[in-house]
């Protein structure tokens, strides 16, 4: 019995290697802890990050919806002006041709009628950073479209000034007896809202063929 009770000791680790054995599974147990840790971490702003972008990218196409539809009603509102630049113009034609002196009842909604367009929902998604998260390619080629709008702006507040001189001037009957002067007026805007109206056209057919 006591030779059974010595050999069962012998295999007994000492209590110095019982001690050292404890230490490492209490580190081997608080790395793992710590790894599951920073792995919690990590995956945290992986879904973190992966929320945001989603939350970005869903503004973004909100944005680009509301740029998209202001333009179609921008576009709308230069249909209108065209046509309507184009009746006068036609009736200034046959009126020189007969040799005929301007009616001021032929322009009825004024000599000229710009478009009454607008840049809201382009400024708001500049203002809020909605575009810096859209293709570089989409946001290039609806700047161009603004920038087009904003030349025919600047053309509308130029023509304007020129005929409220000539009418604070001469009076209207001035600006019938200045026909040539007039036509070219109204020539250089349906001009320029033809061109914009393609521009327009142009980016909502971009639009569309980019929707899944």
């Amino acid at each position: 019995m006591t030779t059974e009770i010595a050999a069962e000791a012998a295999q007994q680790p000492p209590p110095q290697s019982r001690s050292q054995l404890s230490v490492r599974m209490g580190w081997g147990s608080a790395i793992f802890q710590a790894v599951l840790v920073v792995l919690g971490v990590v995956l945290g702003f992986a879904v973190t990050d992966w929320q945001a972008n989603a939350r970005e990218q869903n503004e973004a196409q909100h944005a680009l919806s509301g740029i998209i539809e202001e333009i179609g009603a921008n576009r709308d509102a230069v249909v209108s002006a065209r046509t309507y630049h184009e009746a006068k113009l036609t009736a200034m034609i046959a009126s020189q041709k007969s040799n005929a002196k301007l009616d001021i009842g032929i322009f009825e909604r004024g000599f000229v009628a710009p478009a009454q367009v607008s840049a809201a929902a382009w400024t708001s998604a500049s203002e809020v950073g909605a575009l810096a998260h859209l293709p570089f390619d989409q946001v290039l080629s609806l700047s161009k479209v603004y920038a087009q709008q904003a030349a025919y702006m600047q053309q509308q507040s130029t023509v304007a000034s020129i005929i409220y001189t000539e009418i604070f001037s001469r009076g209207t009957e001035g600006m019938l007896d200045n026909a040539a002067g007039l036509r070219s007026i109204v020539s250089t805007l349906q001009y320029r809202e033809q061109q914009l109206e393609e521009a327009y056209a142009a980016a909502i057919g971009q639009y569309t063929a980019t929707m899944p």
